[in-house]
């Protein structure tokens, strides 16, 4: 039986990821797949901000495939409330981390992985992943 909270839950900031979004979901799916069988014990909230693309509207579709696991939170004009993106990041992050304990996922999880969604992420490896978790 699964656990009412996910056991894995993955974190991601997007802006403008589209020419490599496919790729980076499918890299952190199959290392998610590999942790956690069931899709119940693992959980996604992703945070976009802003894209001209198509980010947000792929976004959407992978998150409801499963909604009961997977957030998106959107927010516009970031620019204009943080001019320098390490202070968007940051925003964004902590709106990440404020999703996840209203969600009560906090109390079963064991592994927490923040990603960037862009070219950064689609070759992460199972072995990078694998040695992360020791």
């Amino acid at each position: 039986m699964a656990s009412p909270c996910p056991s894995l839950v993955v974190l991601g900031t997007a802006r403008e990821c589209e020419p490599h979004l496919v790729q980076c979901l499918a890299q952190l799916q199959a290392l998610t797949t590999n942790y956690s069988r069931l899709p119940e014990d693992t959980g996604f909230i992703f945070y976009e901000n802003d894209s001209m693309d198509k980010t947000a509207s792929m976004l959407e579709e992978f998150c409801d495939k499963y909604p009961t696991r997977r957030v998106l939170l959107r927010d516009g004009g970031l620019d204009a409330r943080f001019p320098k993106r390490t202070h968007r990041l940051a925003h964004a992050r902590n709106e990440l981390l404020k999703q996840l304990e209203a969600k009560g996922w906090l109390e079963h999880l064991e592994v927490l992985l923040v990603a960037d969604l862009d070219e950064v992420n689609i070759t992460i490896s199972e072995d990078g992943f694998d040695d992360a978790l020791r």
